[in-house]
């Protein structure tokens, strides 16, 4: 790592209160969300990657952190809401691991639809990894802190018969690419009420249409290219 002894060491006094001894590359636990604007305002200014990694998060067996990467590691944000027929919806933060989503909903009368059986990571890696496509259709709303340390939502708790571009959506398998999530907004189903599957769709990726538009959201959400997006 091209990284002096001396610097590392100015790195860890900086990130004092969150830095990881105990990982093998620099890596912080972030307590709140300044803690993560924080992090990420320092990779712009000292032009370092940030790397989000969570429980349940997976990456190629080669995949190795390279340098100038500070790793942020984001299982800390652990809260619920409690949900109500009002409006369908509980919001979690994104530490929380899925089992405990699916229990807390069920407890309160109600379900969370086409969760992958047996998944052990937290919902922010449900919904930023490999099956977060899965579950799109109850990514009702996120909170995210974007490229630019800015604190951002999109859609939320309340449920609004409009038709739009589905931003919370693209979180979905984003892998950090796009911004850190730091909580979801779920649709949730009454227990009582009939299982509806999701009909799959074929996604039409190869259309002339199509060229180049991840790199176009990536640079509204990550103009200086912060985030990692190289995982091979």
């Amino acid at each position: 790592m091209d990284f002096s002894a001396a610097n590392l060491e100015r790195l860890k006094q900086y990130f004092d209160q969150i830095w990881l001894d105990e990982a093998a590359y620099p890596a912080i636990l972030p307590k709140t969300m300044e803690d993560v604007m924080s992090a990420i305002s320092w990779c712009r200014q000292n032009g370092w990657k940030l790397l989000f990694v969570g429980s349940g998060h997976s990456f190629s067996a080669r995949f190795k952190v390279p340098d100038r990467v500070l790793t942020l590691v984001s299982v800390a944000r652990d809260g619920m809401s409690t949900p109500d027929l009002k409006d369908l919806t509980v919001e979690v933060e994104s530490g929380v691991p899925v089992e405990a989503v699916d229990d807390y909903v069920k407890h309160n009368g109600f379900r969370l639809d086409n969760l992958p059986p047996d998944y052990e990571g937290t919902i922010g890696g449900l919904i930023c990894g490999e099956f977060g496509s899965t579950i799109r259709n109850l990514i009702q709303g996120v909170d995210i802190v974007d490229g630019r340390a800015m604190s951002l939502r999109f859609g939320g708790r309340v449920r609004k018969n409009v038709s739009g571009f589905d931003i919370a959506g693209l979180f979905a398998g984003s892998r950090g690419r796009l911004g850190w999530l730091d909580r979801v907004y779920l649709r949730l189903t009454p227990l009582q009420a009939p299982f509806v599957p999701v009909k799959k769709r074929k996604l039409q990726t190869s259309m002339p249409e199509t060229d180049g538009i991840f790199e176009r959201i990536k640079s509204a959400f990550d103009p200086d290219s912060v985030f990692m997006t190289d995982f091979s």
